[in-house]
């Protein structure tokens, strides 16, 4: 977790040099929103998921398994399009105070929300 760190840290540096202070500051908040819209999409489920994946699997219960993961999905992939569209609303409502570049990267995040929640809680529930 550690090395993860500093080579993400390292990356934010990279990308701050490289994009400028005006175009890094308009993705950091965007990605920070996407972020915001998949946590809240994923309603803790990826952190629930190795408890119930790893139950029932231990109980050779695979019925309640697969009804689990096919639900969890469901729902988060429901709540991540909903979130999405939310989105991308306030932008095409406010687009012109927002800024064409602004717009552009809030567009592409809105997309980025639903593969961003569903393989996190993909990767939680095969965790076990």
């Amino acid at each position: 977790n550690g090395a993860g760190a500093g080579v993400a840290f390292l990356v934010q540096i990279a990308l701050a040099r490289a994009m400028g202070e005006g175009p890094y500051g308009q993705y950091s908040v965007v990605i920070g929103w996407m972020t915001w819209g998949a946590l809240a999409a994923r309603f803790q489920l990826d952190g629930c998921a190795p408890r119930f994946v790893s139950e029932y699997r231990a109980t050779d219960r695979p019925g309640l398994l697969r009804g689990f993961v096919r639900w969890s999905h469901q729902l988060v992939t429901i709540a991540s399009i909903g979130i999405a569209l939310l989105g991308l609303a306030i932008v095409m409502l406010f687009g012109d105070r927002i800024g064409g570049e602004m717009d552009r990267a809030s567009i592409a995040a809105a997309f980025l929300l639903l593969p961003t929640a569903v393989i996190t809680l993909s990767s939680a529930c095969l965790q076990t």
